[in-house]
């Protein structure tokens, strides 16, 4: 590929404050230029001036001022109509110094990741520069740029990666409910619409992950072309988007809704052999009637999405005289359904394999919980968790897991006595001050050793109290269990949780893992993190590895383990019990 062609787009939303026109001014100095000015390349090719540096009134020629103000001579322009290869000094032909000398004007091209970036511009008005195109001035005052511009690069991705789901690039559910909160503070009416993908499940299990994150892109790419203007789109979930319509009434969010519902349907997916229509229930409620806050405008758009994937409506408004009964009716029966599991035998746990990548060897498992149907089906914990995060059931269960997970190593020391479990645990444990007593009871009756068993948490359950999280892992670490920090670097504070929490272990998140062959930015983010990490003592873990080229590239960079269906998919606990020692 001709490397003059390849361009590297800068957003157009990006600022620099000072930092580039206070660099430059220094650069203008050292090379002498009169006047000096950097251009970036925007999205769709245009040109943007980031920086300039006027020289003093008293140094403008006589004629061409106001060319000079808005970007240079003719020629000038034209030095940045196709990006050079190398520095070029280009003599103007049009302005001259006081002594009859012609202005000479160097253009230096900027390059970020491989790429062409934008063009920095020095205009010298005392005749032939005293320095060359491969000088180590011009090299050294390039770099000085195209550092700067390379880390205001990373500082964007990271705020996107604070502020926007990586893999559709709308709103995550923080900042969508930060959007919302505002938004209802100054408006007097809305629709939220809440989207779920039907079935989408059965795509994930079939087809793997990266299938369905390409399939979810692709959806979500047709249906911000349809709401392109009229509102702003959040995740909320993994298959879960909302949607708020800033004044629009309830009519026009369901004739949006059945167009949505329309886009929808134009996609067909091959599973089995057979062409699969692709369906969503909306749920919509209105603001303020239905609800005046976030959450009860999220929850009853959720209930009335609930009530068109049961009904088969697709689309369907929120009704408290209808719906409010059939949504509380829906939790008490799933409480009743937990409550039974819990003290019965309906509930059941699944391991995923974790690969050390040094040796090849598989000792760790990550649990996965699931519930028994009544037809011997098993339900995902998606479908109940959500009710019991909203009672003390949820603490219950992460009780149920840990008392069976030290049963299952228990039950697995004659022949796996190497095997290590990681086991979820939701934020309520750290409220409950006897649970270090309890877990050392319950080791105290077992034959396992604490290092056996290594909790995961994740950053959103430590950040509600850090005080309280990081005096609960250094009690439990006291008597030997080890912790892991999961879904590393999606959150907003994720360094902030790294620095003041003791882990032992730390899981990249997916988002960071899926694309890693072909993105150099993923690459150099887990490369320095893994760098970072075995400096500070601290396992890694890759998640959602799915193809044996991120292997490999794992394996270079030193991280620790990998996990995901490239690795194995979650399987019986009696399929571990089966392999060889």
């Amino acid at each position: 590929m001709n490397r003059e062609k390849e361009t590297f787009e800068f957003d157009s939303r990006l600022e620099f404050g000072e930092e580039l026109p206070t660099l430059l001014a220094v650069i203008c100095r050292l090379t002498q230029a009169k006047r000096g000015w950097i251009t970036l390349r925007t999205p769709g090719g245009i040109c943007k001036r980031v920086a300039a540096v006027d020289m003093p009134e008293s140094q403008r020629p006589e004629d061409g001022g106001a060319e000079m103000e808005h970007g240079g001579c003719p020629c000038c322009s034209e030095s940045e109509a196709l990006p050079p290869a190398t520095a070029t000094f280009i003599t103007c032909t049009q302005h001259q110094d006081e002594k009859g000398r012609p202005w000479v004007h160097a253009c230096i091209p900027l390059w970020v990741d491989g790429h062409y970036a934008g063009t920095m511009n020095l205009l010298l008005a005392d005749g032939e520069p005293s320095f060359g195109p491969d000088s180590e001035l011009l090299t050294m005052v390039r770099r000085l740029i195209e550092s700067v511009l390379e880390r205001k690069r990373l500082e964007e991705r990271l705020r996107r990666s604070a502020d926007y789901d990586s893999l559709t690039g709308v709103y995550n559910r923080r900042r969508f409910q930060e959007k919302l909160a505002d938004i209802l503070n100054r408006t007097d009416r809305g629709t939220l619409l809440f989207i779920d993908f039907d079935n989408f499940k059965a795509i994930n299990d079939n087809l793997g992950h990266r299938a369905g994150d390409k399939l979810l892109g692709e959806l979500i790419g047709s249906l911000r072309g349809v709401v392109e203007g009229r509102g702003f789109l959040g995740r909320i979930g993994g298959d879960e988007f909302a949607l708020f319509l800033p004044e629009a009434t309830i009519e026009e969010a369901k004739v949006l809704g059945a167009a949505i519902e329309r886009v929808f349907r134009r996609h067909r997916v091959l599973l089995d052999g057979r062409r699969v229509i692709m369906t969503a229930s909306i749920g919509i409620a209105e603001f303020p009637t239905s609800g005046s806050t976030v959450e009860q405008l999220l929850a009853r758009a959720d209930t009335a999405m609930y009530t068109a994937k049961r009904t088969g409506a697709h689309v369907h408004v929120y009704d408290p005289f209808q719906l409010e009964e059939v949504a509380t009716t829906q939790e008490l029966l799933w409480t009743t359904r937990i409550r039974e599991a819990l003290e019965g035998d309906g509930l059941l746990l699944y391991a995923q394999p974790i690969r050390e990548l040094r040796s090849g060897s598989v000792s760790r498992y990550e649990l996965l919980l699931r519930m028994r149907g009544d037809n011997g089906e098993l339900i995902s914990p998606k479908a109940f968790l959500g009710v019991a995060e909203k009672t003390d059931l949820i603490h219950r269960i992460d009780l149920w897991v840990v008392k069976e997970a030290i049963r299952l190593l228990e039950q697995m020391c004659p022949y796996h006595s190497d095997i290590c479990f990681h086991v979820n645990l939701s934020a309520k444990i750290f409220t409950d001050p006897s649970f270090p007593t309890w877990l050392s009871g319950q080791l105290s009756r077992s034959r396992v050793e604490a290092s056996r068993l290594l909790f995961e948490i994740t950053e959103t359950a430590a950040i509600e109290d850090y005080v309280r999280a990081r005096e609960f892992i250094h009690k439990v670490r006291a008597m030997g269990f080890r912790f892991a920090l999961d879904d590393f670097g999606i959150g907003f504070s994720s360094l902030y949780s790294l620095k003041y929490l003791p882990l032992d272990v730390l899981k990249i998140d997916g988002v960071f893992i899926q694309d890693l062959v072909h993105s150099r930015v993923d690459q150099s983010l887990v490369k320095g993190l893994t760098i970072s990490m075995r400096e500070l003592g601290i396992q890694t873990v890759a998640e959602f590895v799915e193809d044996e080229e991120t292997v490999e590239i794992l394996q270079k960079y030193g991280v620790t383990y990998a996990q995901g269906f490239h690795i194995g998919r979650p399987m019986p606990i009696p399929e571990i019990l089966d392999q060889p020692a």
